[in-house]
This record gives structure tokens, sequence and C-alpha cells, in this order.
């Protein structure tokens, strides 16, 4: 993708190499309501960040993307087209260099030094070792797992039978799973053993059957060569009525 846009931009370039193009700048109330809406989400971002003491994420800014360009066209839009894509692609090109430069020392910091980094939890390992150990204790297809968000919607995306998630065991979050269902078709419930997650068993705990049976598990997660530290887990299977 990035090769492609780079390859549009020296087409630009070159295209428009000779050509004049006529200003069409913004009025100056547009520009005002322009700047207004692409630069607030970036001021209530960090207002409420810092007020609030919430995580400040690189999703928020996902509103400042549509108009940026605008802005950007306001300023450079007088300049020749020659001279804008020049620069663009220069620009273009040196960015991605950078990046792609640097990912490999960023991906091992954010390894070796930030240890709650949540693409480093084994949830792809645990779907696949939850999902066995329910097929080892019960002949049942898996239609429901319930527990630790992340790790009932990771089952439900890695288990390759792709069973509906009931994160947090909380029917207001799958008002679709009943306890009818989940009496009828039985539930796996993953709960890491973390202060995190300390109401996982305390919620999957109304779900539960006297043929409920409980596993320790642990697991680490394994990629290019790199091990994760262990993580405990608590898995609950519950079978289906018979």
């Amino acid at each position: 993708m990035i090769s492609g846009i780079s390859v549009m931009l020296a087409a630009l370039y070159y295209w428009h190499k000779k050509s004049t193009p006529t200003a069409r700048p913004l009025t100056q109330s547009l520009t005002k309501w322009v700047l207004a809406v692409t630069l607030t989400p970036i001021v209530l971002t960090l207002a409420f960040g810092l007020s609030m003491q919430t995580i400040v994420m690189a999703e928020m800014m996902i509103g400042v993307v549509p108009l940026l360009p605008l802005l950007i066209f306001q300023a450079f839009g007088t300049l020749p087209a020659h001279f804008v894509a020049r620069v663009t692609l220069l620009a273009t090109l040196i960015v991605n260099a950078g990046a792609l430069l640097a990912a490999p020392l960023y991906t091992a910091w954010r390894v070796d030094f930030t240890k709650g980094w949540r693409k480093q939890l084994p949830v792809q390992d645990m779907a696949q070792e939850a999902t066995r150990l329910w097929h080892e204790r019960t002949h049942a297809p898996l239609m429901y797992v319930a527990g630790s968000t992340w790790y009932a919607n990771g089952t439900s995306f890695y288990s390759p039978e792709h069973p509906h998630s009931f994160p947090n065991s909380d029917p207001t979050l799958a008002p679709w799973v009943t306890p009818a269902r989940i009496h009828r078709y039985g539930v796996l419930t993953i709960c890491p053993v973390t202060a995190e997650d300390a109401g996982c068993l305390e919620n999957a705990a109304h779900y539960t059957t006297p043929q409920t049976v409980k596993i320790a598990v642990n697991m680490a997660h394994h990629f290019a060569g790199h091990t994760t530290p262990d993580h405990s887990f608590v898995v609950m299977i519950t079978p289906p009525s018979s």
C-alpha cells in the first residue's frame, strides 16, 4: 500500500510538472470551522485523559484524519502542483523508510520493556488449549465461551469452532446467551488469575452446575522465537445437560 501511494505521488508529480493550478482556498469562516472540527478530537482527548486519568490511545485520533488534508491543502494550495507533489513524495519516502527501519527496534522495545503489552498475552494459545480441554472432557460441540473479555472474544475468533462469546459472563453484554441455552449447550469459561480479573470466577459461578470441572492452566505466548512468562488461568468446563 505504501509503495502504491508513493508511485501515485510520483506520477502526480510528473503529470503536473508544468501545470499551473488555479488556487481555490477556503473562505475564512470555513477555514475556522474545519480547523475547529479537526482539532477538537485532540483537545478533548487530552482534556479528558488528564482530568479522568484515562489511557490515551492512537485510535482516539481517528477523527482528525478525514479533515486534516483540507487544512494541508489550505496551507499549501497556492503553491505550484509540481512542488507540492515533489515535497509530498519526498516526505512520504522518508517517513516510510524511517518507520521500516524503526519497526524491529520498536517491537523489541515493546516486548522487552513493556511487560503489560496486551499483544503478548497468550490469547491464541489459550484459545486452542481451552478448546482441546473442552473436547477432552465432553463430546459436545463448543457453542459458548465465557470469562475475561480478552479471552472470551479471542477464543471466539481463534478457536476452530468459533463459539459465541459471552464476555465476563455478563448477559447485558450478550443478551442472546441465556441460561436456558447454556443449560442446553454448556459453556467454556476462561478466567486469568490476576487482580484485574478478580470478578471473573465470581460471575462465572452463576452458570456452574455440579458437573462443572475446574482446571488450572499455565500458558505462555510463543512468537518468532520469543516466549513470554507464564500466565495462570482457571478453565471451567460446564458440559451440556444430558
